[in-house]
C-alpha cells in the first residue's frame, strides 16, 4: 500500500513537471507555484495545497487557477477513476495481486469506524472550533519567533510547519476522538478555501481555458 503511494506521488510529480515544460510558455511565468500548489492537493489535499501557497506566497490570481484546476479537471479525473473501478477485478487478475489482505485491512477499520461513531454535540464542536483557532494563533506567534532565530525558512512556512506539528501531536491524544472532529477539520478547511477563492477575480482568469 504505502509502494502504491509514493508511485502516485512519483507519478503525479512527473507528470506535473512535464505539464509545465510543455506549456510554461503559455502559463506565465509564475505558473510553477500554481502547478506546486496543484501538485500538492493531488498528492496530499486541499491542506497541501494550502500550505504551499503559504509557503511559496503564491499571489491571488495565480492561486485562483489551481483552485479552477482543482475543481474542474480533477472532477473529471475522479468520474474517470469511478468508472474505472469496474475493471479492477479483470486487471487483479492480469497482473495476478491478490488483495485479500488489503480487504481485510478496510473491512477492519470500517468496522472500528462504526464503534467509534459517537453523536456530535454543541459543546464539542465549540471546544473543537476554540482548540483550531487558540493552535492557529499559538503557531502564528511561534511563526514570527521562530523565523527570526532561524531565518532560512520565512514566517508563514514556520507557521504551517507549527501547526501541522500541533496536529500530528493533537491527533495521538484522546482529543483526536472527540466527536466531530473530521467533521469540523473539512468545515474549517474548506473555509479557507472558500475565502481564497473569493479574493479572485474573474478578470485574472483571462488564460483559464489554456489551463483546463
Amino acid at each position: 500500500m504505502i509502494g502504491g503511494f509514493f508511485a502516485a506521488s512519483i507519478s503525479i510529480g512527473i507528470g506535473f513537471i512535464g505539464a509545465h515544460a510543455l506549456m510554461h510558455n503559455l502559463l506565465g511565468p509564475n505558473s510553477w507555484k500554481s502547478l506546486g500548489a496543484l501538485c500538492g492537493s493531488w498528492m496530499g489535499g486541499s491542506g497541501n495545497m494550502i500550505a504551499i501557497q503559504a509557503a511559496l506566497n503564491i499571489s491571488t490570481p495565480d492561486m485562483a487557477y489551481a483552485l479552477l484546476i482543482d475543481s474542474v479537471d480533477y472532477s473529471f479525473w475522479v468520474m474517470f477513476l469511478l468508472w474505472a473501478i469496474n475493471f479492477a477485478p479483470k486487471f487483479n487478475a492480469w497482473t495476478h495481486a491478490n488483495t485479500a489482505a488489503l480487504d481485510e485491512v478496510c473491512a477492519r477499520l470500517e468496522e472500528e469506524e462504526k464503534e467509534e461513531d459517537q453523536k456530535i454535540s454543541f459543546a464539542s464542536i465549540l471546544f473543537l472550533l476554540g482548540l483550531g483557532l487558540a493552535a492557529s494563533a499559538v503557531s502564528q506567534d511561534l511563526g514570527i519567533m521562530v523565523s527570526k532565530t532561524l531565518p532560512f525558512l520565512d514566517e508563514a512556512t514556520w507557521t504551517v510547519i507549527l501547526v501541522t506539528i500541533f496536529g500530528l501531536i493533537i491527533a495521538v491524544t484522546p482529543l483526536a476522538k472527540i466527536p466531530g472532529s473530521t467533521e469540523m477539520s473539512s468545515v474549517l478547511l474548506y473555509s479557507v478555501i472558500a475565502l481564497l477563492a473569493s479574493r479572485a477575480s474573474f478578470a485574472d482568469l483571462k488564460s483559464a481555458p489554456i489551463w483546463i
